[in-house]
């Protein structure tokens, strides 16, 4: 993992030694918990103790022959309930940045970063752009898109144990670009049923994604399904995952998709984070993706 830009942090654990009124403690704390803990006490972090106290139970993250996993997997409480907790107190509190695209669906506001796999662990990339091949996204790729970076301390804080789910569960190989979105949909009780994506039925160009739920308070629909074909005809399943559950789908083998969301409040928000592997937002199709595209009505690179 990286703290401060260029220093890799990996996921070894490594023996503190701390001494204090009541004697020595001998504790184990991995590298990236140490630099958190360093900033914590020197004021250059906003991150809570509460998130550095919580450690919960990877008990899917097992290296796994890629081979060997379904279409799709649904995990349940992935993100803990602290984990949820503070990554939406950074949304509401903070902000995302506006996603011009959804000016075609529903009102919606994003962060991304970029991290790149490496032997033990991950780096945090300050890239703040991605292009999506217009193979797979015929509404807004073929084009930069702009945004703001999730700041580093989410993503070594609430967001590392899902990070790290991600690259081992999958066995994601040393040098490869993933890309992680945080993102919230607006839904206003005047919507009737609201287009989460403005995609349809889609893949997203990448061998792997993981899409985990961090809230969802009053939100009717926006289930997620995964289809062998892009007209529909062959709905494999589908899922409506609640805060902290998430699901890892095979992007080049099928498509998936969010059904229009509603709510009967003034207004509901769904935050989700997105994960994709490999993606390196150069706009490059990827050779693994064979799976194409529907046509879209609003092609944003022309526009």
């Amino acid at each position: 993992m990286m703290g401060p830009a260029g220093a890799s942090v990996s996921s070894k654990k490594e023996m503190l030694i701390m001494i204090g009124p009541g004697g020595v403690l001998v504790t184990f704390m991995t590298p990236m918990l140490l630099w958190l803990l360093a900033n914590i006490i020197s004021g250059e972090s906003s991150v809570k103790f509460e998130t550095l106290c919580e450690n919960p139970p990877l008990q899917y993250a097992n290296a796994v022959n890629r081979e060997e996993l379904p279409p799709f997997q649904v995990f349940k409480n992935i993100l803990s309930p602290t984990e949820c907790k503070n990554i939406s107190e950074f949304v509401h509190n903070v902000g995302l940045s506006p996603d011009p695209s959804s000016l075609y669906f529903l009102e919606r506001n994003k962060n991304i970063r970029f991290i790149k796999v490496v032997d033990g662990g991950f780096e945090i990339m300050n890239k703040n752009y991605f292009k999506q091949s217009d193979k797979y996204n015929d509404f807004s790729g073929g084009y930069d898109r702009h945004y703001d970076l999730i700041p580093e301390h989410v993503v070594l804080g609430p967001m590392f144990n899902l990070l790290t789910f991600f690259i081992e569960h999958l066995s994601i190989p040393v040098n490869t670009i993933i890309l992680a979105h945080l993102q919230s949909s607006s839904i206003r009780a005047n919507i009737d049923g609201g287009d989460v994506t403005g995609q349809g039925i889609h893949t997203d160009g990448s061998d792997d994604v993981m899409m985990i739920c961090v809230k969802r308070d009053n939100v009717l629909g926006a289930e997620n399904q995964y289809h062998a074909s892009l007209d529909g005809s062959q709905l494999l399943g589908s899922s409506t995952l609640e805060a902290g559950d998430g699901v890892v789908v095979k992007d080049n083998e099928i498509f998936h998709y969010v059904t229009k969301a509603t709510t009967n409040e003034p207004i509901a928000h769904r935050i989700m984070i997105v994960i994709h592997s490999p993606f390196d937002g150069n706009g490059d199709q990827n050779p693994n993706n064979k799976l194409g595209k529907n046509p879209a009505t609003n092609q944003l690179r022309y526009d």
